[in-house]
């Protein structure tokens, strides 16, 4: 499920295949050095190679174990932080049925591994003893192999949970600091710094936040509501108050920049919406009618929803006509080929195991900005010129569209306006795949 699926058990085969580490991907952009956060395909590849059967059911059982493991490590901190049993069993509740934790337990993804270690790392730092504080350490070195992103968003709450709530930590912040640069002093001296990237690469629009608007992986409205409840009946110290609105505001705004923080975000609603249902059991309104009614809606809206997405799962990108696409471009298509498509299909055109121009892997990619801005340039080709420059500069041999690409490219554009047009009048363009999602094109030189 997701294109970072197929990446990661492609880097995954690829490790094992070579039993290291390679320098350089043939197929990622025509070509790029292997600067990927290896941590997940690694996991991967070291379970393959013990037990070597189908490494997308070795990918889809560890997402599953480790979205069980961050539940089980969850409650152990409410229990350490002296959340009542029924605020525990609520705040897990809401989060089983969470879109996103969902989603994230169900993709061969980083990101469920990450959520993971970091309840680990917490829960061992508030430990006593030293040999935990140092596994603590451990584990928060690993997390930025797994996610840049995520690593620095860890390190962000870690800063901020010890200045502002408990101080006696701050020895342990400072080797923490140390300890995480490490990961990202490596990719720095292998790869250099990152281009930073000049387009829009998230829809910011309000449906890819609420899972009830048909975000992939967004959060529950109704559990935004509840933990709206919680947030309004903290009779906490002030310190914490201070912490939980920080870091909320804070994380409204990275998720604005980068959407996978609603991963994250997500497990802060399902605690405020477990704290405010749990106050709504026990506040007394001025209608007891009113007060049950809402808690009805809202427990409903949010079990009905959360079984209701389980299975929107099964629809979720890759779908079977573009899993066809993406097995005629294995079967029929050198691997030495290049294939142009959207850059949301470069994970399913490199694991064909075929050159793709561009996919979302941004960090480290080569020319990335330049890309983006030629393969805009394609696919708006006002002239074949323009079409016939790209495919030289490129050496492109195939054209793919599946619907969601092309809609997203063409939705309120003229229709055989652009690069359809050329591809469907030149001779040159001939159709060598078709069904009812995807299409294919071979282009005769």
């Amino acid at each position: 499920m997701g294109s970072e699926s197929y990446l990661n058990v492609r880097l995954a085969m690829v490790v094992a295949g070579e039993d290291q580490i390679p320098n350089y991907d043939y197929l990622s952009y025509g070509g790029r050095g292997f600067s990927y956060n290896l941590g997940w395909p690694i996991v991967l590849s070291i379970i393959y190679s013990i037990i070597p059967i189908n490494i997308h059911l070795i990918s889809g059982f560890l997402s599953i174990f480790f979205g069980l493991l961050s539940i089980l490590m969850l409650y152990l901190i409410l229990y350490k932080l002296k959340f009542s049993k029924l605020q525990r069993i609520l705040i897990v509740f809401i989060l089983i049925l969470s879109p996103a934790f969902i989603y994230a337990s169900n993709l061969s993804s980083s990101v469920i591994v990450t959520i993971a270690l970091s309840f680990i790392s917490f829960y061992l730092m508030n430990s006593n003893k030293k040999i935990n504080h140092a596994l603590s350490l451990l584990i928060l070195f690993l997390i930025p192999l797994f996610s840049f992103v995520f690593g620095l968003f860890v390190l962000f709450i870690l800063v901020l949970y010890i200045l502002i709530i408990d101080r006696s930590k701050l020895k342990f912040l400072i080797i923490a600091i140390l300890v995480m640069s490490v990961s990202y002093i490596y990719y720095l001296f292998l790869f250099g710094v990152p281009e930073p990237i000049n387009f829009k690469a998230n829809d910011n629009s309000i449906i890819n936040y609420f899972s009830e608007l048909g975000a992939n992986f967004g959060l529950s409205f109704f559990a935004v509501v509840l933990s709206l409840f919680g947030l309004n009946s903290l009779k906490s110290e002030k310190n914490v108050k201070i912490f939980i609105y920080i870091l909320f505001f804070i994380s409204i705004i990275l998720a604005s920049l980068y959407l996978e923080i609603l991963f994250y975000f997500s497990i802060m609603i399902a605690i405020f919406a477990g704290i405010g249902l749990t106050n709504l059991f026990h506040d007394k309104w001025e209608s007891e009618i009113i007060r049950k009614t809402t808690i009805f809606i809202l427990v409903v809206g949010i079990a009905f929803f959360g079984i209701s997405y389980i299975g929107r799962t099964i629809n979720l990108e890759p779908n079977v006509f573009l899993v066809e696409g993406i097995g005629f471009l294995e079967n029929n298509v050198d691997s030495k080929d290049t294939v142009a498509a959207h850059y949301k299909l470069g994970h399913y055109i490199t694991y064909a195991g075929i050159r793709n121009i561009m996919d979302s892997y941004f960090i480290y990619a080569p020319k990335l900005n330049k890309r983006y801005v030629d393969m805009n340039e394609f696919f708006y080709a006002q002239d074949i010129n323009a079409a016939n420059k790209f495919i030289k500069d490129y050496s492109v041999d195939y054209i793919m569209f599946d619907d969601y690409t092309y809609n997203l490219l063409y939705k309120n554009k003229l229709r055989n306006t652009y690069l359809p047009y050329y591809l469907n009048n030149d001779k040159r363009f001939r159709i060598v795949f078709e069904n009812e999602g995807v299409t294919i094109w071979k282009v005769f030189q």
